[in-house]
């Protein structure tokens, strides 16, 4: 379990890497899994839905994108969760003019990568730049989809050295 991120150097520039993302996240399932096992109207079946997991993803890169941002006091105008883009549009998180999907384990049919784009499309429309980052896609014409969708600078595959580096770089750029 990761208890205390490295500080941030001028050699590693950010606090977290893509592993320790991902190991955070995975350890706070689990802690999330076993807090509601202790609620008063558990019954005996340990929690196990899909929608548990996403949450905690996105709770895991909203946390760990928060401490990079403080640690370079970066001045961010807007933080919000589940913010309106457009007309029955929403962005997981809204962070200055970066509004971004934060997806788990990629996408699930080819239909998401026409979505994204007009989303990205409905958010360029209110000054926002819509970005993408999940903790991985297997399927390489799903990445190269979104790639092309959204543009090389606003797709982010934590399954990729780097791109937790370049998120985190492209959020400063756009909160400010």
């Amino acid at each position: 379990m990761l208890s205390h991120p490295a500080r941030i150097t001028e050699k590693a520039m950010t606090i977290y890497d893509e592993e320790q993302v991902l190991r955070l996240c995975e350890s706070s399932r689990t802690a999330a899994i076993r807090a509601l096992t202790k609620i008063r109207i558990f019954c005996g079946t340990e929690p196990s839905f899909s929608g548990l997991g996403g949450w905690v993803f996105e709770q895991t890169i909203q946390y760990c994108l928060r401490k990079e941002l403080n640690a370079r006091r970066a001045q961010v105008a807007t933080f919000a969760e589940q913010a309106k883009v457009g007309s029955r549009i929403r962005a997981d998180l809204l962070v200055g003019r970066a509004a971004v999907e934060i997806k788990q384990s990629g996408l699930y049919s080819s239909s998401a990568i026409a979505k994204y784009g007009h989303y990205r499309r409905a958010a360029n429309a209110q000054g926002l730049e819509y970005l993408f980052i999940t903790g991985g896609e297997r399927y390489q014409p799903y990445r190269d989809g979104m790639t092309k969708a959204l543009g090389k600078g606003n797709v982010f595959f934590l399954d990729q050295n780097g791109d937790w580096k370049r998120f985190v770089a492209r959020v400063i750029q756009l909160g400010q």
